[in-house]
């Protein structure tokens, strides 16, 4: 099986990133949809989720299909070749909710490991 080891890492590091940005100006929506630099840092770090999401094994997404794999694959994807039509609430709705889900789903995954 492939090591998953160092995507994992990468992925729980910009969850990380996501929290540090969205703590910074105290978790308020308003602010986040009125600041496109907040927009922009999220957006790289669910793209660069995204990113190393693709390069885990089949193995390991199949073990774990409690997480959106190809939904957070897919993610990545409308970044890369649309920004301009991105739901900022939908946006914000993942990166409040189901980025912290993630990060502690690949810690589990890594100490399992």
């Amino acid at each position: 099986m492939k090591d998953n080891t160092h995507l994992l890492k990468n992925i729980v590091l910009y969850c990380n990133r996501i929290e540090e940005c969205v703590s910074g100006f105290g978790r308020d929506e308003d602010e986040f949809m009125n600041n496109w630099r907040v927009q922009y840092i999220c957006s790289f770090c669910v793209f660069q989720i995204g990113e190393n999401v693709k390069s885990l094994s089949k193995e390991l997404t199949k073990e774990y299909p409690e997480i959106k794999w190809r939904e957070i694959a897919g993610t990545r994807d409308i970044i890369a070749h649309g920004y301009e039509w991105i739901d900022l609430e939908t946006l914000w709705f993942s990166i409040t909710e189901e980025v912290p889900t993630l990060r502690d789903t690949c810690e589990r995954i890594m100490r399992e490991s």
